[in-house]
């Protein structure tokens, strides 16, 4: 766990801690929601809407001491059936309209998303 003296934002009430954690500079932010409750995650993902994280971001305020853990995660999702679902469908299939971009048919046989985040504060 690493320790540091430094101000970030931060907010708690009784069903949550917020954390602010900037990236290169003070202008964006990475916030980290942490449930109180010890198997409140599910509870807190379920409610939390982008309304209810701006309420606590804007609650926020600075606090000196902070121990955030050193960690580095990522992530990867296929977005075929979600950008299905959304109805984009022509797109994956021979019919799709690509006639800006080639001459040639073309179509989309997959879409992949990958998210890294690293913490080394």
């Amino acid at each position: 766990m690493m320790q540091m003296m430094t101000y970030f934002p931060y907010y708690k009430d009784s069903e949550v801690q917020v954390l602010g954690m900037p990236y290169a500079d003070d202008e964006v932010h990475m916030y980290i929601v942490l449930p109180r409750k010890q198997f409140g995650l599910v509870e807190i993902e379920q409610k939390l809407t982008g309304k209810q994280l701006l309420a606590y971001i804007e609650k926020c305020s600075d606090r000196e001491e902070i121990q955030v853990p050193k960690f580095k995660t990522e992530k990867g999702a296929d977005l075929v059936a979600s950008l299905k679902k959304l109805g984009m469908t022509d797109a994956f299939t021979d019919n799709a309209n690509f006639n800006g971009i080639s001459d040639e048919a073309l179509k989309i046989s997959g879409v992949i998303h990958k998210a890294f985040i690293e913490v080394l504060i």
